[in-house]
């Protein structure tokens, strides 16, 4: 078993290696960066100038990114993006939807960006009737996106979420004027459980923290080992298939992109409902989801990538907790 454990790992060693994820802070920015690029090509092999989307509104403001009509479908057996930019452009050029549609999709698909290797695609994607582009994450792709959560918890969310200070307190004051404290608490307590969770996983050594005290860690804990989790099996497929883990990883990454894919004033996310639906998206998880006993000393892969989805979800929740709903994220309750 420890030989297959260490075959598994170096296997996963090379999940981010060279991998397009690094330079990006949300999955849906990455994805409008490659449209943006197969659209200025596709664009300037006609001879037709596309619309241009600066990198920053991409970041900071979602409605001028919204021109490339990019959003994700709830469904929590994948990770899935649809753009309809196609239909957009049809008239605008003066080509034929599915047509267009078809040579991004192609543009995407040849691009080194999309692709890892010829068999090794973090995104497959294909075009459905009457031009919609669908864009979905591969195991490859989730499993790196997952590590990038993992190994990037110090997160600069707080400077760019909003730049003014002004509209930083407008929020945090309205969300202390406008929800229940029990509320709060469930979440509040959903991090307290995190956090007790991977002390305990600490101490019995399937990770090691950087500083696992409750008294010294920081907001986040950073993993010494292992690194990176064994998000994948040998032959490249995601552990985490139970539908409990597949319904947390699907809500994270869609926090991910509302953490960076902004909307101005008047349109913010409710981040209320946003900590209550991870918070009991976690429970279930860990009730449904073993990690210690048999799955420990049987399968320390599958605990220690569940561990790291626990680790993703505690920093993710201490986020909203602090920086957006204005209150604590207490290590222990």
């Amino acid at each position: 078993m420890e030989s297959q454990e260490s075959d598994d790992k170096g296997r996963q060693s090379s999940v981010n290696e060279g991998s397009p994820v690094a330079e990006y802070p949300a999955i849906k920015h990455l994805l409008l960066v490659w449209l943006q690029e197969a659209i200025d090509s596709i664009g300037q092999s006609l001879g037709i100038p596309a619309p241009h989307i600066p990198s920053d509104a991409v970041v900071e403001n979602g409605v001028k990114a919204g021109t490339l009509a990019l959003y994700q479908v709830k469904d929590e057996t994948k990770i899935l993006y649809v753009s309809s930019i196609a239909l957009k452009l049809s008239k605008l050029w003066g080509i034929p939807i599915l047509d267009l549609a078809t040579a991004i999709s192609e543009e995407l698909s040849h691009s080194n960006v999309v692709q890892n290797t010829d068999s090794e695609r973090y995104c497959m994607v294909e075009v459905i009737a009457p031009g919609l582009i669908h864009l979905q994450l591969s195991d490859l792709g989730i499993s790196a996106w997952l590590q990038r959560l993992v190994g990037h918890g110090k997160s600069k969310v707080k400077s760019q979420k909003s730049k003014e200070k002004g509209d930083k307190e407008e929020i945090i004051a309205h969300s202390r004027l406008s929800h229940p404290k029990s509320h709060i608490f469930a979440v509040q307590y959903a991090h307290a459980r995190c956090c007790s969770l991977l002390r305990l996983a600490h101490r019995e050594g399937a990770i090691a923290l950087v500083e696992p005290d409750r008294d010294t860690s920081p907001a986040h804990w950073g993993l010494v080992s292992p690194n990176p989790i064994p998000w994948l099996t040998s032959d490249k497929k995601l552990r985490l298939v139970h539908p409990a883990e597949r319904a947390l990883i699907c809500h994270l990454f869609a926090l991910q992109d509302n953490l960076y894919c902004l909307y101005p004033l008047g349109r913010e996310i409710n981040w209320e409902k946003t900590a209550l639906a991870l918070s009991d998206l976690f429970e279930t998880f860990y009730s449904r989801c073993r990690i210690w006993g048999e799955v420990k000393r049987e399968d320390l892969c599958l605990a220690q990538a569940r561990l790291g989805l626990l680790v993703v979800t505690q920093t993710l929740l201490r986020l909203v907790l602090q920086d957006f709903l204005g209150v604590s994220a207490p290590l222990e309750l």
